[in-house]
């Protein structure tokens, strides 16, 4: 797998849903949107000779001001649908994506606390052979 192709990947899937997407971790960003993170781990050859490499990549949504009533139903709304999106339909950059699971907190922009989900993802596919 070449790391940029899988964020790039996540990131034209999750812009679909119409929210805001930046394909890695930005200075600011305007909420809603969705935000592919760098990945948090890399395995190398989980089998043999370069076959399968995994990653995890952390994508985080961020709704609207932990404070209003409206970013609770948004989050709820949202939750299902991230989930489907990533896991739906062919892979080009990868062979499978799955969201192992969601933690929640916020996201602080600009002195304002917005509620996030932080999407955990399980990405693998082939080993990259060095030329």
């Amino acid at each position: 797998m070449i790391l940029v192709d899988v964020m790039d990947e996540i990131a034209a899937r999750l812009a679909t849903t119409g929210l805001r997407t930046y394909e890695w971790p930005v200075g600011s960003v305007v909420a809603p949107a969705v935000v592919v993170g760098y990945p948090t781990a890399y395995t190398y050859d989980v089998t043999y000779g370069r076959g399968l490499d995994t990653l995890e990549l952390p994508v985080v949504l961020v709704v609207g001001r932990a404070s209003d009533r409206p970013a609770r139903g948004e989050l709820s709304t949202l939750l299902p649908q991230i989930k489907v999106v990533v896991e739906q339909g062919a892979h080009a950059a990868f062979d499978d994506v799955r969201v192992v699971s969601v933690d929640f907190d916020t996201y602080t922009l600009a002195k304002v606390d917005y509620i996030s989900a932080i999407f955990n993802l399980s990405v693998s596919g082939p080993g990259s052979k060095a030329s």
